[in-house]
């Protein structure tokens, strides 16, 4: 579910919204003038809950000002509450970009999420890569989402390294599994500690009220949704949430929130184990020869890494081969871009606190020796990923059958070699939502919109009159 690597972030700041416990006049407009944050998720059966509006039609506030920054974007800083359902408490700041319609009249706002959770929206936007042409006549809005980049951030008293991902690094299987564990619960003691206000509001039901936000201060009456890997989870919740300021949606490479945390590793562990076979089959010794060498669990997040553009294995070959021999470097620097695509502390408080998962340690270790079994050399790291989540200040997530309002158009679109969220999740949820069209693209690869011309074209006529193709559509690699 993770992104990929991203650009360093320069912070620049822009106009600031008004808290929503003060209601002054550029707010009168966000959730209903002061209104909690809605409850976006479900009874543990799937039983969808009916969602709650913003005022998506109220008198529009003052758009929020926006100051160039780098690659073309416009930058600003919005100041939210850390909880929706405290208005009046702590506020935490937002780092928002948008891209402006290159045609110079905006149709519209498209408001995006490069996914993760705990991915800079900021800095992907820098890029745009996943985009192709979208930016023509929309504005492209995105952002840090709270705990991530520019914006707020967890402060966990230095333990856990850069953005946690020590943590994320640390055996969950065999003799040191005890001593992670402690490692684990210590490191979450601190942020909760170090952000008593925002360590336990990190999840979707905090982060739609944040794209209302967004929209609000974008001045638009209704958003194009465009999300990636688990920005299709945000992009279901928010329709879910305010469904009057929903015009379409893409979801690109869509997670199932109908499913549980275990639900959506066994569909990645199964998948990633058996490209990996496919890659050892000239020679299995290698992952043995290798692990014997360096870090089990780093060689194993090498290959996870590695798997997210499968079509090829790229440098892991090589890298298996150095570790044989003793040098880890390569396999050190593939296991690094994947440690360091997001924050972890920001993708664990928001995996935590969306997803039905494990309550316990017992729990926790039981999930890890079931992935083990479907997976034997990458299932327990990639169990062990969310294994602070047992520790982390903040109930489990619910499940919840997404569904999306009446007249809204939506492509929903799944890569057949996608094997971080493979093809049966978008199935899934296509069968779900029962309106949208489902597009498969023939290829290899985590995310379809940057890598099928075939694709970008059906996302651009969507976004042009809201045409859908025929359902399913089949797209060429």
């Amino acid at each position: 579910m993770r992104p990929g690597p991203r650009p360093p972030h320069r912070r620049r700041s822009g106009a600031r919204l008004a808290t929503l416990g003060a209601c002054v006049a550029v707010t009168v407009a966000l959730l209903g003038a002061c209104t909690p944050a809605p409850d976006t998720g479900a009874s543990g059966d799937g039983t969808a809950l009916e969602g709650t509006s913003g005022d998506t039609g109220a008198t529009r506030p003052t758009p929020a000002g926006w100051d160039a920054c780098r690659g073309g974007l416009e930058c600003t800083t919005l100041e939210v509450p850390a909880d929706w359902n405290d208005p009046d408490g702590p506020t935490i700041s937002l780092a928002v970009a948008r891209r402006p319609a290159s045609s110079g009249a905006p149709r519209g706002v498209i408001l995006a999420n490069p996914g993760g959770p705990g991915g800079s929206g900021v800095d992907w936007l820098a890029g745009a890569g996943d985009l192709a042409g979208l930016g023509v006549d929309f504005d492209v809005v995105s952002w840090d989402p709270r705990g991530v980049g520019a914006s707020t951030q967890i402060d966990c008293g230095g333990l856990g390294g850069p953005a946690g991902t020590d943590i994320h690094r640390l055996p969950t299987t065999g003799p040191a599994a005890d001593d992670t564990a402690a490692a684990v619960a210590e490191f979450a003691d601190a942020c909760a500690a170090g952000s008593p206000a925002l360590v336990d509001h990190l999840g979707t039901d905090q982060g739609v009220a944040d794209m209302e936000a967004i929209r609000v201060a974008t001045g638009a009456d209704r958003l194009d949704l465009v999300g990636f890997s688990y920005g299709t989870y945000l992009a279901l919740a928010y329709a879910r949430a305010y469904p009057e300021g929903v015009r379409t949606i893409v979801l690109d490479a869509p997670v199932d929130p109908a499913d549980r945390l275990e639900d959506l590793l066994v569909a990645q562990a199964t998948a990633m184990e058996a490209w990996l076979d496919d890659v050892l089959a000239d020679d299995p010794t290698r992952w043995d020869r290798a692990a014997a060498r360096t870090d089990p669990t780093t060689l194993a997040f090498a290959a996870i890494a590695a798997s997210y553009d499968p079509a090829s294995p790229g440098p892991l070959p090589a890298a298996l081969a150095s570790a044989a021999e003793g040098d880890d470097a390569a396999v050190r620097t593939l296991a690094d871009a994947y440690f360091d695509a997001a924050s972890f502390t920001a993708y664990i408080g928001t995996l935590c606190a969306d997803l039905d998962r494990p309550a316990t340690a017992a729990e926790q270790a039981a999930m890890a020796r079931r992935l083990a079994a479907i997976a034997p050399r990458l299932g327990a790291a990639i169990a062990g990923e969310v294994a602070a989540c047992v520790a982390w200040p903040v109930a489990s997530g619910r499940r919840w059958t997404p569904s999306v309002p009446p007249g809204v158009p939506v492509l929903v679109i799944a890569g057949t070699g996608d094997l971080a969220t493979p093809l049966a999740l978008a199935e899934s949820v296509d069968a779900a939502l029962g309106t949208s069209t489902l597009v498969v693209r023939q290829g290899d690869g985590h995310v379809s919109l940057r890598r099928s011309p075939c694709v970008a074209d059906l996302v651009e006529r969507l976004l042009a009159d809201g045409t859908l193709p025929p359902d399913p559509t089949t797209c060429p690699t």
